[in-house]
């Protein structure tokens, strides 16, 4: 048959001589949803990348419609019917829908554009596909959902015929991601071939036609439709029979550890994030914050962990206040904090992984035994599964999966009381994101309080004892994992508060 798309022997090399792809075959029909399935670092996003634009291939071919073409830029991608729906939104707030769209054409080198002739295209097609937009709509004004239709629409005027969705539900919630899904449908009805980039399995299985996995820059198989199956699919992946190996064990809480009142923050641009914020974690209890990133979460954080100046309200600690204490005073104290970003402000990028694992040292004593701080490093690197050339390596030049378990050591190995811990699994393969979960319930087995914020909501009810839904800053109410409904999450993670 003729393919819409077809990837022939893709190899791709980077610098150091890393086999990124190798000779990797991938085909799309028209009206089809082709999943690519992986672990970080599989190669899923290095083949995109080539097919639009931004890398070039170093052997093999890519043929569309059955013709040889030469992608040499998004721009030549665009030209050839490619469209990509990025994880990143690259729009201007202070524009509308429309003009935003109109700067994506100008990239094309078509100048000369009648706006009126665009909006009435963007409303057609948001009536077609049941997005509600309005092409006249400043893009400040819009949700980050609103942004990501801004961004399908864009793909959609370009009448792009290969549409790639990268990791698109990360920002949504279930029912705007159940939206989107439905979106998708329609585009594969009206012949569009849909690539589509996920590590959620359960959505993978719900959009997809064929699912292909990438294991090491090597296909290891596809699977049809009617083949779909979670434990399968995990199988492919990291060649074992299930996802996750979690020994998670009922909490039994203890005493009161954190205590949030009524808390107000500003968020970078002097604007309230935090509004009034209430909440309380005991000992040996892990409660989960979920909301579409952008809700308050990095500023509650960054608060509690001392970072960021607190507007109003308190903060105790075992009842002692400490609002207005040093970050130095938090962190004797026992409070631990794992920022989402682990390259820039969880580790010193420069530094080994051996000063990286005992940084937090210097805090107690004036000198480190270097010798003593190598031999410890070891222990640490094979207790905690860090995969390093040596302890003396760059920490920089660890995957993120490794460099989080590096983060994760240096912090529970000071046994913490209380630990704020932020996306800890964002950007992580399977295996790493259960040693992760994994390592969170050991810290709330040894009586630590958890406080974890995270984008995605199965992680959350995975991992978490309690559930707290944040919307514009407030806390909209309370599940417990084992028996809430996504639905109802969902609407609280919108700003709908349930009735009692």
């Amino acid at each position: 048959m003729l393919y819409l798309l077809e990837l022939k022997n893709i190899t791709k090399r980077f610098p150091g001589n890393l086999l990124a792809l190798d000779n990797v075959n991938f085909n799309l029909k028209p009206g089809e949803v082709h999943t690519l399935l992986g672990e970080n670092g599989a190669g899923k996003t290095t083949l995109m990348n080539i097919l639009f634009g931004l890398y070039k291939h170093d052997k093999g071919e890519i043929l569309i419609e059955g013709k040889k073409v030469n992608i040499t830029s998004p721009a030549s991608a665009i030209t050839h019917g490619v469209g990509m729906v990025q994880q990143h939104f690259t729009l201007v707030p202070s524009f509308s829908v429309a003009e935003n769209i109109i700067l994506g054409l100008k990239k094309t080198g078509r100048f000369k554009i009648d706006l009126r002739n665009v909006v009435k295209r963007i409303k057609e097609l948001s009536d077609l596909y049941n997005m509600n937009i309005d092409p006249n709509a400043k893009v400040w004004q819009l949700s980050v959902s609103e942004k990501q239709k801004v961004e399908i629409l864009k793909v959609l005027y370009e009448e792009a015929k290969i549409i790639i969705f990268d990791e698109p539900t990360a920002v949504l919630t279930p029912q705007e991601s159940e939206s989107l899904f439905q979106a998708i449908d329609m585009m594969k009805n009206n012949g569009k071939g849909i690539i589509f980039i996920s590590h959620k399995l359960k959505e993978v299985i719900r959009v997809s036609d064929r699912v292909t996995v990438l294991k090491n820059g090597r296909i290891v198989g596809t699977l049809d439709k009617g083949n779909l199956d979670e434990n399968e699919l995990a199988k492919m992946m990291v060649g074992r029979d299930f996802l996750f190996n979690i020994k998670k064990t009922p909490a039994n809480p203890g005493k009161e550890v954190l205590k949030v009142e009524n808390l107000v923050v500003k968020n970078d641009k002097d604007i309230l994030a935090v509004k009034g914020l209430s909440l309380t974690i005991r000992e040996g209890e892990i409660l989960g914050i979920a909301g579409v990133t952008g809700n308050g979460q990095r500023e509650l954080a960054e608060s509690i962990a001392g970072l960021r100046k607190v507007e109003n309200g308190k903060i105790k600690f075992y009842n002692l206040d400490i609002t207005n204490t040093s970050v130095k005073r938090r962190l004797k104290l026992g409070i631990a904090y794992v920022p989402q970003d682990r390259k820039e402000t969880a580790t010193c990028p420069n530094l080994s992984v051996a000063e990286n694992l005992f940084i937090r040292q210097k805090n107690k004593v004036r000198i480190l035994n270097k010798k003593e701080m190598l031999r410890n490093s070891k222990k640490l690197i094979k207790k905690y599964s860090i995969i390093a050339n040596n302890e003396k390596q760059p920490i920089k030049f660890l995957s993120g999966g490794n460099m989080q378990k590096v983060v994760l050591a240096r912090e529970f190995e000071l046994s913490p009381k209380l630990i704020i811990v932020e996306h800890p699994t964002r950007g992580l393969d399977v295996q790493a994101m259960e040693f992760v979960y994994n390592s969170l319930i050991d810290a709330r087995n040894n009586g630590a309080a958890i406080l974890l914020l995270a984008g995605d909501l199965d992680e959350v009810f995975t991992v978490s004892d309690r559930v707290a839904i944040i919307f514009e800053g407030r806390i909209m109410g309370y599940v417990e994992p084992e028996q809430s409904k996504v639905d109802e999450v969902g609407l609280m993670m919108a700003g709908v508060a349930l009735e009692a």
